[in-house]
């Protein structure tokens, strides 16, 4: 039997804690960093293809900041392809769906550009689940003055790197530049799930 799991609000707490898996605030890069920082400069160059006006708001910005969090997005929070936004970056689609949690069918997986505005500060919160890593990779970041805190530590992006961290842990955006942030996010399934555990997690999507 699975261990028990932990229903909570979301965004002040997990809505889904599986406690059988490894958690930390941040994790090491890996083979999923070294594939992303490999192909940064086609990634990014699809993102500057596309125009502002295509940058939608984040769902999250109203509750979580009520300033300029927009975001342009490839994978729903269900795992579903946005097929006119994927069309508009078929090198960057291509390098999501080769990834083998990545096939547009799995809950809980989600891929976009995040955009934040100078000035952005995202108030402490907490993701869906601890079921996913997040991943960040840097495309467009000032040198200074934008810091992502994750429980008790800070990071700083930096282009052409990668944050990963899991986002059930409380985390904040200072972003306190006088130039826009722009990172490449990617959400995949923790690597300790097994098939059985993935596919009764989507049913909780």
């Amino acid at each position: 039997a699975m261990p028990p799991l932990e229903l909570h609000d979301r965004h002040d707490a997990p809505s889904v804690y599986f406690s059988a898996l490894t958690s930390r605030p941040f994790w090491p890069e890996d083979g999923l960093t070294a594939l992303l920082k490999a192909n940064v400069d086609l990634i990014r160059d699809e993102f500057k293809a596309i125009s502002t006006s295509d940058h939608r708001k984040d769902i999250r910005d109203v509750k979580l900041t009520k300033s300029g969090w927009t975001v342009f997005s490839f994978l729903d929070a269900s795992g579903n392809k946005i097929e006119a936004n994927c069309a508009r970056c078929p090198k960057t689609t291509a390098l999501v769906e080769s990834l083998p949690s990545m096939n547009g069918t799995n809950a809980w997986t989600m891929a976009y550009f995040s955009i934040m505005a100078p000035g952005t500060h995202v108030r402490r919160h907490m993701g869906p689940g601890n079921i996913t890593r997040r991943y960040h990779l840097g495309l467009e970041v000032p040198e200074r003055d934008s810091y992502l805190m994750v429980h008790d530590r800070i990071a700083s992006w930096r282009n052409n790197e990668c944050i990963v961290f899991d986002d059930s842990y409380k985390h904040e955006v200072f972003h306190q530049s006088d130039q826009r942030r722009v990172v490449f996010i990617v959400d995949i399934p923790h690597p300790e799930l097994t098939v059985a555990e993935r596919d009764f997690f989507k049913k909780l999507a």
